[in-house]
């Protein structure tokens, strides 16, 4: 049998999707689906006297508890290198939305992206 809601297939006696958690028999109640979440935050740290390296990186909350998700390359600050830092911002963002992430809203800052992912059962 095939999951009707994500076509994953499955054994004939399932009672639950073993990908999305989709209930496959009338009788069987549906399970609110749970979520972890996390938001891009801002680093920076002074290397040397003039210089300081800038950085993203992820906060996640979920079942687990808080931890990093991912973070961007380190970019040195300065005026030059705004388009590499907003590249570094990118990128994290299209690794973060490849690992399953979806974007919600967004923070005040720029930078402040938020996502979430449904939580896997393995």
């Amino acid at each position: 049998m095939f999951c009707g809601q994500c076509g994953k297939q499955l054994p004939d006696d399932a009672n639950f999707c073993l990908k999305c958690g989709q209930p496959q028999r009338a009788s069987v109640q549906a399970v609110e689906p749970r979520w972890e979440m996390c938001e891009i935050r801002f680093d920076s740290k002074q290397k040397g006297f003039f210089n300081t390296i800038d950085w993203f990186w992820a906060q996640a909350v979920g079942p687990k508890g808080s931890y990093n998700a991912g973070e961007s390359e380190p970019v040195l600050s300065s005026s030059a290198n705004i388009k590499k830092r907003d590249d570094a911002l990118h990128k994290l963002i299209q690794r973060l939305t490849s690992e399953g992430w979806e974007p919600i809203s967004r923070g005040i800052e720029y930078y402040a992206y938020r996502f979430r992912r449904r939580v896997t059962f393995k």
